[in-house]
């Protein structure tokens, strides 16, 4: 199958795995959306408390990185305040939510897709 651009060159191409990224992402943008409705409604005049976390990232490679950081950067609630090599430090609207970022499904799927193209971690 030809691609209208040199797979050498391109970072992600169309894949299975990015399809399922896609999936994950998407869903979880949905759910997350959901949820600070949610919050917002039933606060009883009770405002969240914002959490702040550092979460740890095996990764050396820049590209890796920035996509996990704008997959929780796209996440309804959450966001990216600052990344070194090894972490990053991130927002969350709540605990819950700050408990749940270092779990979310997306940042394997995107070890997923990296790792097909034997990028360096």
């Amino acid at each position: 199958k030809k691609f209208f651009f040199d797979k050498d060159e391109c970072i992600i191409f169309p894949s299975f795995s990015f399809i399922k990224y896609l999936i994950v992402i998407v869903k979880d943008v949905f759910i997350s959306s959901l949820y600070v409705i949610e919050l917002m409604l039933k606060r009883k005049g009770k405002m969240p408390e914002p959490q702040i976390g550092i979460i740890n990232l095996k990764i050396k490679n820049p590209h890796v990185r920035s996509f996990i950081e704008n997959s929780i950067t796209a996440t309804p609630g959450t966001f990216v305040i600052d990344s070194d090599d090894r972490s990053m430090l991130a927002s969350a609207i709540d605990e819950e939510t700050m408990k749940d970022l270092s779990n979310r499904r997306f940042i394997s799927k995107i070890y997923t897709i990296f790792k097909r193209f034997n990028f360096d971690y």
